[in-house]
Protein backbone atom coordinates (compact mmCIF):
# COMPACT_ATOMS: atom_id res chain seq x y z
CA UNK A 1 0.00 0.00 0.00
CA UNK A 2 1.23 3.46 -0.80
CA UNK A 3 2.36 5.71 2.05
CA UNK A 4 -0.15 8.45 2.81
CA UNK A 5 2.20 10.55 4.94
CA UNK A 6 5.00 10.35 2.38
CA UNK A 7 2.69 11.53 -0.38
CA UNK A 8 1.43 14.36 1.80
CA UNK A 9 4.99 15.50 2.53
CA UNK A 10 6.04 15.31 -1.14
CA UNK A 11 2.98 17.30 -2.22
CA UNK A 12 3.58 20.00 0.38
CA UNK A 13 7.25 20.39 -0.65
CA UNK A 14 6.64 20.49 -4.39
CA UNK A 15 7.09 23.76 -6.32
CA UNK A 16 3.40 23.69 -7.28
CA UNK A 17 2.17 23.33 -3.69
CA UNK A 18 -0.64 25.71 -2.83
CA UNK A 19 0.28 28.93 -1.07
CA UNK A 20 -3.24 29.15 0.36
CA UNK A 21 -6.67 27.55 0.21
CA UNK A 22 -8.10 27.73 -3.27
CA UNK A 23 -5.13 29.72 -4.55
CA UNK A 24 -4.52 27.66 -7.69
CA UNK A 25 -6.71 25.84 -10.17
CA UNK A 26 -5.33 22.45 -9.10
CA UNK A 27 -6.87 21.79 -5.67
CA UNK A 28 -5.06 20.27 -2.72
CA UNK A 29 -6.74 16.88 -3.14
CA UNK A 30 -5.81 16.52 -6.81
CA UNK A 31 -2.26 17.70 -6.06
CA UNK A 32 -1.88 15.17 -3.23
CA UNK A 33 -3.25 12.26 -5.28
CA UNK A 34 -0.66 12.82 -8.00
CA UNK A 35 2.10 12.19 -5.44
CA UNK A 36 0.15 9.34 -3.85
CA UNK A 37 0.07 7.45 -7.16
CA UNK A 38 3.47 8.61 -8.44
CA UNK A 39 6.03 10.07 -5.98
CA UNK A 40 8.40 11.10 -8.78
CA UNK A 41 7.20 14.43 -10.19
CA UNK A 42 9.14 13.77 -13.41
CA UNK A 43 6.25 11.50 -14.39
CA UNK A 44 3.63 14.20 -13.75
CA UNK A 45 2.04 16.29 -16.52
CA UNK A 46 3.46 14.20 -19.34
CA UNK A 47 2.62 15.16 -22.91
CA UNK A 48 0.71 12.45 -24.78
CA UNK A 49 -0.29 13.62 -28.23
CA UNK A 50 -2.07 16.96 -27.94
CA UNK A 51 -2.96 16.42 -24.26
CA UNK A 52 -1.10 16.23 -20.97
CA UNK A 53 -1.62 13.19 -18.74
CA UNK A 54 -1.64 13.75 -14.98
CA UNK A 55 0.73 10.80 -14.69
CA UNK A 56 2.40 8.49 -17.18
CA UNK A 57 4.71 5.78 -15.89
CA UNK A 58 5.32 2.05 -16.25
CA UNK A 59 1.73 1.38 -15.13
CA UNK A 60 0.32 3.43 -18.00
CA UNK A 61 -1.60 6.69 -17.86
CA UNK A 62 -3.30 7.86 -14.69
CA UNK A 63 -5.92 10.59 -14.84
CA UNK A 64 -7.11 12.05 -11.52
CA UNK A 65 -10.54 13.64 -11.67
CA UNK A 66 -12.18 14.91 -8.51
CA UNK A 67 -15.44 15.77 -10.31
CA UNK A 68 -17.03 16.05 -13.77
CA UNK A 69 -15.79 12.76 -15.19
CA UNK A 70 -17.48 13.56 -18.52
CA UNK A 71 -14.67 16.02 -19.21
CA UNK A 72 -12.30 13.08 -19.60
CA UNK A 73 -13.97 11.76 -22.75
CA UNK A 74 -11.68 13.54 -25.26
CA UNK A 75 -8.60 12.43 -23.32
CA UNK A 76 -9.82 8.85 -23.07
CA UNK A 77 -10.46 8.73 -26.81
CA UNK A 78 -6.93 9.97 -27.42
CA UNK A 79 -5.13 7.92 -24.72
CA UNK A 80 -6.79 4.48 -24.83
CA UNK A 81 -5.44 3.51 -28.28
CA UNK A 82 -1.94 4.24 -26.93
CA UNK A 83 -1.88 2.96 -23.34
CA UNK A 84 -3.92 1.69 -20.42
CA UNK A 85 -5.71 4.51 -18.60
CA UNK A 86 -6.65 4.47 -14.92
CA UNK A 87 -9.24 7.04 -13.88
CA UNK A 88 -8.80 7.91 -10.20
CA UNK A 89 -11.86 9.23 -8.39
CA UNK A 90 -11.68 10.18 -4.68
CA UNK A 91 -14.58 9.63 -2.30
CA UNK A 92 -14.95 11.20 1.15
CA UNK A 93 -15.43 8.13 3.34
CA UNK A 94 -15.20 10.52 6.29
CA UNK A 95 -15.86 14.22 5.79
CA UNK A 96 -15.12 17.13 8.08
CA UNK A 97 -16.58 20.50 7.17
CA UNK A 98 -15.04 23.91 7.90
CA UNK A 99 -16.04 27.42 6.87
CA UNK A 100 -13.93 30.28 5.60
CA UNK A 101 -15.09 33.85 6.22
CA UNK A 102 -14.40 35.82 2.98
CA UNK A 103 -14.14 39.10 4.88
CA UNK A 104 -11.81 38.12 7.70
CA UNK A 105 -10.10 35.06 6.22
CA UNK A 106 -10.86 33.20 9.45
CA UNK A 107 -11.49 29.46 9.14
CA UNK A 108 -13.70 27.60 11.58
CA UNK A 109 -12.69 24.39 13.29
CA UNK A 110 -13.74 21.39 11.16
CA UNK A 111 -16.81 19.45 12.27
CA UNK A 112 -17.42 15.85 11.27
CA UNK A 113 -20.31 15.10 8.93
CA UNK A 114 -22.54 12.14 9.88
CA UNK A 115 -22.65 10.98 6.26
CA UNK A 116 -20.23 8.25 5.21
CA UNK A 117 -19.10 7.96 1.61
CA UNK A 118 -19.58 4.70 -0.32
CA UNK A 119 -18.71 3.43 -3.79
CA UNK A 120 -22.17 4.49 -4.95
CA UNK A 121 -21.08 8.11 -4.58
CA UNK A 122 -19.21 7.73 -7.87
CA UNK A 123 -22.16 6.38 -9.88
CA UNK A 124 -23.61 9.70 -11.03
CA UNK A 125 -20.18 10.69 -12.38
CA UNK A 126 -19.23 7.24 -13.68
CA UNK A 127 -22.47 6.99 -15.64
CA UNK A 128 -21.10 9.62 -18.02
CA UNK A 129 -18.29 7.18 -18.88
CA UNK A 130 -20.53 4.11 -19.23
CA UNK A 131 -19.49 3.60 -22.87
CA UNK A 132 -15.87 3.21 -21.78
CA UNK A 133 -16.30 0.48 -19.16
CA UNK A 134 -15.76 -2.32 -21.70
CA UNK A 135 -13.00 -0.57 -23.64
CA UNK A 136 -9.63 -2.31 -23.60
CA UNK A 137 -7.29 -0.59 -21.18
CA UNK A 138 -9.92 1.37 -19.25
CA UNK A 139 -9.54 1.10 -15.49
CA UNK A 140 -11.19 2.79 -12.53
CA UNK A 141 -9.72 3.40 -9.10
CA UNK A 142 -11.81 4.64 -6.18
CA UNK A 143 -9.82 6.14 -3.30
CA UNK A 144 -11.67 6.46 0.02
CA UNK A 145 -10.23 9.19 2.21
CA UNK A 146 -10.87 11.23 5.30
CA UNK A 147 -11.22 14.77 3.94
CA UNK A 148 -11.73 18.26 5.24
CA UNK A 149 -14.02 20.23 2.96
CA UNK A 150 -13.46 23.97 3.17
CA UNK A 151 -16.42 26.09 2.09
CA UNK A 152 -16.59 29.84 1.62
CA UNK A 153 -19.35 31.64 3.51
CA UNK A 154 -20.57 33.46 0.42
CA UNK A 155 -24.12 32.11 0.21
CA UNK A 156 -27.43 33.82 0.88
CA UNK A 157 -28.75 32.21 4.05
CA UNK A 158 -27.82 30.63 7.39
CA UNK A 159 -24.87 32.97 7.81
CA UNK A 160 -23.80 32.61 4.19
CA UNK A 161 -23.85 28.80 4.17
CA UNK A 162 -26.77 28.18 1.82
CA UNK A 163 -25.58 28.20 -1.79
CA UNK A 164 -21.98 28.49 -0.62
CA UNK A 165 -18.93 27.72 -2.73
CA UNK A 166 -16.54 24.86 -2.04
CA UNK A 167 -13.02 26.21 -1.91
CA UNK A 168 -10.89 23.14 -1.36
CA UNK A 169 -10.71 19.59 -0.04
CA UNK A 170 -7.80 18.68 2.19
CA UNK A 171 -6.70 15.04 2.64
CA UNK A 172 -6.51 14.03 6.30
CA UNK A 173 -6.20 10.25 6.15
CA UNK A 174 -6.44 7.12 4.02
CA UNK A 175 -9.37 4.70 4.43
CA UNK A 176 -9.47 2.25 1.52
CA UNK A 177 -8.87 1.79 -2.19
CA UNK A 178 -10.72 -0.20 -4.85
CA UNK A 179 -9.44 -1.11 -8.31
CA UNK A 180 -11.75 -1.94 -11.21
CA UNK A 181 -9.35 -3.25 -13.82
CA UNK A 182 -11.84 -5.30 -15.83
CA UNK A 183 -15.63 -5.57 -16.23
CA UNK A 184 -15.83 -8.48 -13.76
CA UNK A 185 -14.69 -6.17 -10.94
CA UNK A 186 -17.87 -4.09 -11.15
CA UNK A 187 -19.67 -6.93 -9.36
CA UNK A 188 -18.71 -5.05 -6.19
CA UNK A 189 -21.67 -2.77 -6.94
CA UNK A 190 -24.09 -5.67 -6.29
CA UNK A 191 -25.23 -5.41 -2.63
CA UNK A 192 -24.81 -8.60 -0.61
CA UNK A 193 -28.44 -8.41 0.58
CA UNK A 194 -29.82 -8.35 -2.96
CA UNK A 195 -31.93 -11.43 -3.88
CA UNK A 196 -31.18 -13.35 -7.11
CA UNK A 197 -34.12 -11.59 -8.81
CA UNK A 198 -34.95 -7.98 -7.99
CA UNK A 199 -36.46 -4.69 -9.09
CA UNK A 200 -34.69 -1.33 -9.24
CA UNK A 201 -36.60 -0.30 -6.10
CA UNK A 202 -35.30 -3.36 -4.26
CA UNK A 203 -31.79 -2.55 -5.45
CA UNK A 204 -32.17 0.99 -4.06
CA UNK A 205 -33.26 -0.41 -0.70
CA UNK A 206 -30.43 -2.97 -0.51
CA UNK A 207 -27.76 -0.45 -1.54
CA UNK A 208 -29.22 2.42 0.53
CA UNK A 209 -29.26 4.76 -2.45
CA UNK A 210 -31.82 6.96 -4.19
CA UNK A 211 -33.99 5.56 -7.01
CA UNK A 212 -31.99 7.62 -9.53
CA UNK A 213 -28.64 6.19 -8.39
CA UNK A 214 -30.16 2.71 -8.30
CA UNK A 215 -31.34 3.06 -11.92
CA UNK A 216 -27.91 4.25 -13.05
CA UNK A 217 -26.13 1.43 -11.19
CA UNK A 218 -28.47 -1.18 -12.66
CA UNK A 219 -27.65 0.18 -16.13
CA UNK A 220 -23.92 -0.09 -15.43
CA UNK A 221 -24.33 -3.65 -14.18
CA UNK A 222 -26.30 -4.57 -17.30
CA UNK A 223 -23.46 -3.20 -19.43
CA UNK A 224 -20.77 -5.08 -17.51
CA UNK A 225 -22.69 -8.36 -17.67
CA UNK A 226 -23.44 -8.86 -13.98
CA UNK A 227 -27.21 -8.81 -14.36
CA UNK A 228 -29.74 -9.44 -17.13
CA UNK A 229 -33.38 -8.48 -17.75
CA UNK A 230 -35.74 -10.89 -16.00
CA UNK A 231 -39.23 -10.00 -17.15
CA UNK A 232 -41.74 -8.10 -15.00
CA UNK A 233 -43.36 -8.21 -11.61
CA UNK A 234 -46.55 -6.26 -12.08
CA UNK A 235 -45.42 -3.03 -13.71
CA UNK A 236 -41.86 -3.21 -12.36
CA UNK A 237 -39.02 -4.50 -14.49
CA UNK A 238 -37.17 -7.45 -13.01
CA UNK A 239 -33.44 -8.13 -13.17
CA UNK A 240 -31.55 -11.29 -12.28
CA UNK A 241 -28.00 -11.85 -11.19
CA UNK A 242 -25.71 -13.68 -13.58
Amino acid sequence: MRDFEQALALASRSPRAESGIGSVSEGSLHHFLKFYFEPDADFHEVGVGRYFADIRNEDGIIEIQTRALYRLKPKLDAFLPLDAVTVVYPIAAVKRLSWLDPKTGEKSAPRRSPKKGTRYDCVRELYALRDYLLRDGFRLCLVFLELEEVRLKNGWGNGGKRGSERMDRLPLGFCDIEFYNEPADYGLFLPDALPPEFTAAEFASAAHVTPMIAGMTVNLLLRTGHIAPGGKRGRALLYRKI
